[in-house]
């Protein structure tokens, strides 16, 4: 499936931040949208979509009890929820883990963060699906023995819990955490954990980063390398909380990344879901096992219990006795053909070479390779080689497993860390700006101002065009400045506007004289024209102004000298609406311009013109009308200038 085809469902009491986050989501062009969790529920069972994204906080319904809802109903068990919420509690965290949450989101939310997780799941959910699909086209066997053994996490035994720290301390602590969950056993050192592992067989490591000798990464390495411990999930608890160390991590094959000092409740909560998550597992496994058994011979059948991803096996002189469907599968060959064919010659050298590598040591494990199928694409693998038996009878097992997917989630994670990163940086720029920026520049112009102002040693006439460039400049910077922080806000979906209804003609009025200054040193000429004097809409007035200010201003900017810009005012009485048009004679836009006209730091080719701007107003503009339950539109040819258009509800009073 092509995640842009995807059937999302967003959830939103409020209108604007719905469809904010439907912008945000844009690419995503199947989208419906729901204003209550019981609306979105009903929509939910009518159509099941391919992914839920919900606010938590929501008047009847909330978010985390649709959650539970959509995860207790048959028809909509496997669609994956995501929660936006507010609170970042550990409380709300362990809560929404609780219920089966897939994913949750704070506000204020970062589009590209957003997006970012939003693919993730589909991704994962399409894969899910894809794997259903193949397994249910498989050939079925025989009926299933009467009483089949129990799979690895079904039996009547407690839970195994490693834990592996090189600080008795921090053991103790790890104990007091997980007391409950199973039966924990403790070591000092790496190579014990190996040991143990082999031995006890745990269904799951906690893993310190820091040791002497044989440090955490290292062990996970080896665990992984190990085809009994392929599916153990292994869960890093550790002091280091830098990024790099968390990518390595996860690229060695670890489940998760804990940094010290944790929520004894939120890490029980994380324990729990992985131990829920490999009891699925290895269910499946244990199921192709069965079928592995029922299709294939008692000699086979031993050699390939347990595994789950795609086998080979070939005997002494280098033959193929067994492939499965996944191997199949994965080299696009037929696997019942491929019986008492070579490997070499079926599967390339590579392969061929690690086969014969079993003759001389018993095992080879964790070797990655890249080989290429018939088709020529590439498959990245991580190979493990085993035998059993010996002389004419030994037999030689492959156990490959296809690292595509996991190569591409951990990209996913780096990019979402990257984006995190990001985020936090411009935030905390966009803060310094607002602060050590407009502190020096209120003074600049109070002090322009004062000079204005001043009766007793009144400015000269070139003086006084001084200082009022002077203070128009500062102004212009002062509205550039907190389009910058709206934009910020906007991100956030912290848009603030008080609706009320409002005399759009006094706003116009307003406005004009604002920009009144800025037009004299362009030399053009403002105009306002016909407007229906008494017309009221419903918006927020402050915001109204700052929206027509930055369209004036625009069109005074981009204006040709002597040009002309030009305001109306019209009414629609009989569709209840205002509009609101700013008229130039300017430079105008072609339609591919047009096109990025609303996007943020986009000025169209034109920043390196002598025209000061940011290419954000009109981004903030945009934002601000949407805010208010408006429009806005722009019509434009080249040379012959352009016509933005505000619509807005006109007020019933």
């Amino acid at each position: 499936m092509d995640i842009k085809q995807a059937r999302l469902l967003l959830v939103d009491d409020d209108p604007g931040n719905l469809r904010l986050l439907s912008r945000m989501l844009g690419e995503f062009s199947n989208q419906r949208l729901a204003t209550s969790g019981a609306q979105a529920l009903l929509l939910a069972r009518a159509d099941p979509p391919d992914l839920v994204i919900a606010d938590m906080k929501m008047p009847g319904l909330s978010g985390d009890q649709l959650c539970s809802l959509i995860r207790s109903d048959p028809l909509l068990a496997d669609v994956p929820v995501m929660i936006v919420t507010s609170d970042d509690s550990n409380e709300t965290r362990i809560k929404l883990l609780q219920l089966g949450a897939a994913d949750f989101i704070c506000k204020p939310v970062n589009p590209e963060q957003l997006l970012a997780r939003a693919q993730a799941l589909l991704r994962n959910a399409a894969l899910l699906k894809r794997s259903l699909l193949e397994r249910a086209a498989q050939r079925p066997g025989p009926s299933p023995s009467p009483s089949p053994s129990p799979s690895p996490m079904s039996s009547s035994g407690p839970l195994k819990l490693l834990a592996v720290d090189d600080d008795e301390s921090a053991i103790e602590v790890l104990r007091y955490s997980l007391h409950g969950m199973g039966e924990v056993r403790a070591v000092q050192s790496g190579q014990e954990a190996l040991a143990l592992a082999d031995s006890w067989l745990p269904d799951i490591v906690l893993l310190d980063a820091s040791m002497p000798e044989m440090d955490g990464f290292e062990v996970c390495k080896a665990l992984k390398a190990r085809p009994a411990q392929l599916h153990v999930p292994v869960v890093f608890v550790t002091q280091f909380s830098d990024p790099s160390s968390e990518t390595k991590a996860l690229e060695l094959g670890a489940a998760d990344f804990i940094s010290k000092p944790y929520s004894h409740a939120v890490l029980k909560a994380r324990v729990r879901n992985l131990l829920d998550l490999k009891r699925r597992a290895d269910a499946e496994l244990f199921a192709a096992a069965q079928q592995g058994h029922r299709l294939a011979t008692e000699r086979i059948g031993a050699v390939i219990e347990g595994a789950s991803d795609a086998i080979v096996t070939v005997d002494s002189t280098g033959y193929v006795v067994l492939m499965n469907v996944a191997a199949g599968r994965m080299f696009h060959v037929d696997h019942r053909s491929a019986e008492g064919r070579l490997i070499a010659e079926l599967l390339g050298p590579e392969l061929a070479e690690l086969a014969e590598l079993a003759a001389a040591q018993p095992a080879a494990t964790g070797q990655n390779l890249s080989l290429s199928r018939p088709d020529g694409a590439a498959v990245p693998l991580e190979v493990s080689v085993s035998r059993v038996g010996c002389g004419l009878l030994e037999l030689t097992t492959l156990v490959l497993r296809d690292l595509s997917v996991r190569e591409q989630l951990e990209a996913e994670s780096r990019a979402r860390a990257v984006a995190e990163a990001t985020s936090r940086t411009r935030a905390m720029m966009q803060a310094y700006i607002a602060h050590e920026m407009g502190n020096p520049l209120n003074g600049m112009l109070g002090c322009a101002q004062l000079l204005q102002a001043d009766e007793q040693s009144p400015l000269t006439a070139a003086q006084a065009r001084r200082v009022e460039m002077i203070r128009a400049s500062g102004e212009q910077l002062k509205a550039l400045m907190r389009d910058l922080v709206d934009l910020e806000h906007q991100e956030r979906g912290q848009v603030g506007v008080e609706i009320a209804p409002v005399d759009v003609v006094a706003v116009a009025d307003r406005s004009l004289r604002e920009v009144s200054s800025l037009a004299e040193q362009g030399e053009v000429e403002l105009r306002k024209g016909p407007c229906s004097e008494g017309l009221r809409v419903m918006a927020d007035a402050q915001r109204l102004q700052q929206c027509l200010v930055n369209l004036l201003s625009n069109a005074v900017k981009y204006n040709r000298k002597g040009g002309c810009v030009e305001l109306t005012i019209s009414p629609d009485r009989q569709a209840g609406l205002v509009k609101i048009s700013v008229r130039d004679e300017g430079l105008g836009m072609d339609v591919a311009q047009c096109e990025h006209l609303f996007e943020p730091f986009n000025r169209l080719g034109r920043q390196h013109s002598s025209t000061p701007g940011t290419g954000l107003g009109l981004v903030v503009t945009q934002q601000l009308v949407a805010a208010m339950g408006g429009r806005i539109e722009v019509t434009s040819r080249i040379d012959e200038g352009s016509c933005f258009s505000i619509t807005l509800p006109s007020s019933p009073t």
